[in-house]
C-alpha cells in the first residue's frame, strides 16, 4: 500500500504538468500564428492603399508636363536681311528676314518697327511704318539658324506730289524685332518720300517661313 502510494503521488505531478502544458500548445499555438498573418496582412493592405491613394491623388507628385517658356529673340541674337519682293501697280512687297543668329530657341511674336534710312548715319527718313491689320499675331518659334520674315508694302514715291513727297535716296530699313529695344540695319538702296510725316509703306507682323505674303 505504501509502495502504491508512492507511486500515485509521484505520477501526480507529471500529470498536472502534461494536462496544464499540453492543451496550451494546441490550442493558443495556432490563434497566434493566425492573427499575426492577419495584423500583416492588414498592414500591408493599408500600405498598398496609401501608395495608390497618393499615386491618385497627384497632388504630391512634383513632375510636371508644363514645357519651359521660350524667351524672345532679341536684337543682339538676330541677323537681318532682305528676302524676295514682288511688284504690283504702284506698289511692292518686300520681305525682311530675321535670322536666329544664337543657340538658343526663341520666339517672334507680333509687329516689329520698321523705318526707312538715308546717310551714311542710317538716321531715320519720312514716318516709320503703319500696321497692316490683315494678319493676326502669331508666335513664331526660331530654332538655332531658322529665319522669319516681315512683309512691307511700298507704295511708289511717283503716287505722291513731289512737293508732297520730297523724293529722295534711301540706304535701306531699320527693323526693331517685336519686343526688342535694339534694331538692325536691312541694305536696300531706293528712291522713297523722305519727308517728315508722310507715310508711304506699312508692314504685316511676323510670319513663319521666308516668301512674301
Amino acid at each position: 500500500m505504501k509502495l502504491k502510494h508512492a507511486l500515485g503521488l509521484t505520477l501526480l505531478p507529471t500529470l498536472a504538468l502534461t494536462a496544464c502544458s499540453s492543451p496550451a500548445n494546441s490550442t493558443t499555438g495556432t490563434p497566434t500564428a493566425t492573427a499575426s498573418t492577419a495584423v500583416a496582412t492588414a498592414a500591408t493592405a493599408v500600405a498598398t492603399t496609401a501608395v495608390v491613394t497618393a499615386a491618385t491623388a497627384g497632388a504630391q507628385v512634383s513632375t510636371s508636363t508644363t514645357p519651359a517658356r521660350l524667351g524672345p529673340c532679341v536684337s543682339s541674337n538676330l541677323g537681318a536681311s532682305l528676302g524676295r519682293s514682288l511688284g504690283a501697280a504702284g506698289t511692292f512687297h518686300v520681305a525682311l528676314l530675321l535670322t536666329n543668329r544664337s543657340r538658343l530657341t526663341c520666339t517672334l511674336d507680333g509687329y516689329p518697327g520698321v523705318s526707312f534710312t538715308a546717310g551714311t548715319d542710317g538716321h531715320q527718313i519720312a514716318a516709320p511704318a503703319r500696321r497692316d491689320s490683315r494678319f493676326v499675331p502669331a508666335p513664331v518659334v526660331l530654332v538655332p539658324g531658322a529665319s522669319a520674315h516681315v512683309s512691307v508694302q511700298v507704295a511708289n514715291y511717283g503716287n505722291y506730289d513731289p512737293q508732297a513727297c520730297q523724293p529722295g535716296r534711301a540706304t535701306g530699313y531699320r527693323i526693331f524685332p517685336p519686343g526688342s529695344t535694339g534694331s538692325l540695319l536691312i541694305s536696300a538702296p531706293q528712291t522713297v518720300c523722305s519727308k517728315p510725316g508722310v507715310q508711304t509703306f506699312q508692314t504685316s507682323v511676323v510670319r513663319a517661313g521666308t516668301l512674301v505674303d
